[in-house]
């Protein structure tokens, strides 16, 4: 697990190993639509060894104070759109934490090849990426501290 450190303006950048990152089984299977069986097991583990290969997962993350007024959220003086989820979320909340997380340029070249070859393959590579996603987003919140309220993201309810 990373344990991010901050510096004086409470930024933390850094790096997390691919093969760290654990891929939950039930997140892979809802971005597929179902669990992958026989010759698309084989495929997706072949997938999911090169997805790791390519992927250089990194993450940014800065504390900040948060103000909230109805569904309307301020972040450290970036105004978030309405949203009463984040609102709810962030509801008796003094400071968050935002962040943004990557697998790099090297997963979209490995999609946009997989493409090429296949559009089942690169459907399942995109799905395996996604997952891979969310892992290094778990992995990131469960290294920072204090953390009492669930990740909103956008696109996630309202957000």
């Amino acid at each position: 697990m990373c344990r991010p450190s901050f510096n004086d303006e409470g930024l933390s950048v850094f790096s997390i190993a691919a093969d760290a990152v654990h891929i939950d089984p039930r997140e892979l299977a809802a971005r597929l639509g179902a669990d992958a069986e026989g010759a698309a097991a084989v495929l997706l583990e072949q997938q999911m060894g090169e997805l790791r290969k390519a992927a250089v997962c990194r993450a940014v993350c800065r504390v900040v104070p948060v103000a909230t007024e109805g569904p309307h959220c301020t972040l450290g003086g970036l105004l978030a759109p309405v949203s009463q989820t984040l609102a709810r979320s962030l509801s008796g909340c003094r400071r968050a934490y935002l962040f943004a997380a990557t697998l790099g340029l090297g997963v979209d070249r490995l999609i946009a090849r997989q493409g090429a070859l296949s559009a089942a393959g690169q459907f399942m590579l995109d799905a395996a990426a996604s997952a891979l996603i969310e892992g290094v987003c778990d992995h990131v919140q469960a290294g920072l501290p204090a953390v009492t309220a669930a990740r909103c993201s956008p696109g996630y309810g309202d957000f």
